[in-house]
């Protein structure tokens, strides 16, 4: 008697129960989609801003600040 597998036999049970592995997975998928939309509670939020036309201000090559102040 074998008391190992081989990769011919793993693949063999694989293809064997291979639409019970995919409609397992969809099922699961479902479920935790499900739980994820309708029943968990988001735990963090964020805002962000975007700050648009601001005058710039940028450092000439000798190492000054130029541009506008405001």
């Amino acid at each position: 008697m074998e008391n190992y597998l081989d990769l011919r036999q793993i693949l063999g049970i694989i293809r064997k129960h291979i639409i019970f592995i995919i409609i397992s997975f969809i099922l699961c998928l479902i479920i935790a989609v499900g739980l994820e939309k309708f029943v968990i509670t988001p735990q963090f939020t964020s805002t962000a801003q975007i700050l648009v036309n601001q005058k710039k201000r940028y450092f000439s090559s000798r190492g000054s600040l130029s541009g506008s102040a405001s």
